[in-house]
């Protein structure tokens, strides 16, 4: 268990190797700290969360006109909400859905320009197909369905638009994908899942996934590691490597096997807390055990 937090353990590690500079000291931590996380699947990190669907809108009475090569669009009997914003908006009979902006009841904006032909008086969908995912989410390790409680089939992003192209299809989500949510594009490791077919409905979505870590960024001092990581095995790690980047090896494979020890110890404590777990297919493998049952429940009609 770790008593120390991320200050202490930096001093620590520069007090016991001369001349060890500060960015040194603190690339050395995470590094070890980010090993040690992903040494195996900790059960501590695992969480479940739910995403929370929204149901499409679908337009009955109310129409709006499209015009070629502009992103404005208008709409007729419309009550438009800044509750649409980042919705997918597609026109009928077009296949291609671009990204809504309000602007007041009746105008909002498109993400690009419209590129079909200019028309009015045409149907309309609104919906929402790709969710943010918790902050701290690092993998995701399952995604069930909210119909039938069976797992999703995970697709990579170029495996979901090769096979399903549009992605416009409204109904039970059978598939999903993760990608880097729009922020991350500036460095940050925030994540998102799309879903296919686009969910008809409101529901929720439980989503198992492994939490990332509370990591060392050089000012974060105070903080600590997670408590299950021992202060033993961050020391040791980073005193190897401290030791190896002074060209000491002796000093350095000494430290090295102290890591070894360390994290071979946390890993027995972690299983020995998880269990002799039992090994079972995944729910997908057993459905026709369930579909064989119901249809042995019930009595045959001899012919």
């Amino acid at each position: 268990m770790g008593v120390y937090n991320w200050g202490q353990l930096r001093m620590q590690i520069q007090q016991s190797v001369p001349g060890l500079t500060l960015d040194k000291t603190d690339e050395f931590l995470t590094t070890r700290y980010a090993r040690v996380l992903d040494h195996m699947r900790w059960f501590w990190l695992e969480q479940t969360a739910y995403v929370e669907t929204i149901a499409p809108y679908r337009s009955t009475t109310d129409t709006v006109a499209v015009t070629q090569g502009s992103n404005a669009i208008v709409g007729t009997g419309t009550n438009w909400t800044s509750g649409f914003n980042g919705f997918k908006f597609q026109a009928e009979a077009d296949g291609a859905f671009y990204v809504f902006t309000f602007v007041d009841a009746t105008h909002a904006t498109l993400d690009r320009v419209y590129e079909d032909s200019t028309e009015s008086g045409l149907g309309y969908s609104l919906f929402k197909n790709v969710y943010p995912l918790p902050s701290d989410c690092k993998r995701v390790l399952e995604v069930e369905s909210a119909d039938d409680g069976f797992p999703l089939d995970e697709l990579t992003e170029m495996e979901m638009g090769n096979s399903v192209g549009f992605r416009d299809e409204i109904g039970s989500p059978a598939v999903y994908a993760i990608t880097p949510s729009p922020e991350s594009l500036d460095g940050g490791t925030t994540w998102q899942i799309e879903f296919f077919p686009i969910p008809g409905y409101a529901k929720g979505y439980p989503v198992r996934y492994e939490r990332s870590g509370n990591a060392f960024t050089g000012s974060n001092t105070g903080s600590s590691p997670l408590p299950f990581v021992s202060d033993g095995v961050l020391l040791s790690g980073a005193r190897a490597d401290a030791w190896a980047d002074a060209q000491n090896p002796n000093q350095a494979k000494l430290y090295e096997m102290k890591f070894l020890d360390e994290l071979a110890t946390m890993t027995r404590a972690a299983r020995r807390q998880m269990g002799a777990a039992k090994l079972k297919p995944a729910r997908r493998y057993t459905r026709h055990r369930i579909r064989r049952l119901l249809r042995n429940t019930f009595p045959r009609i001899p012919n």
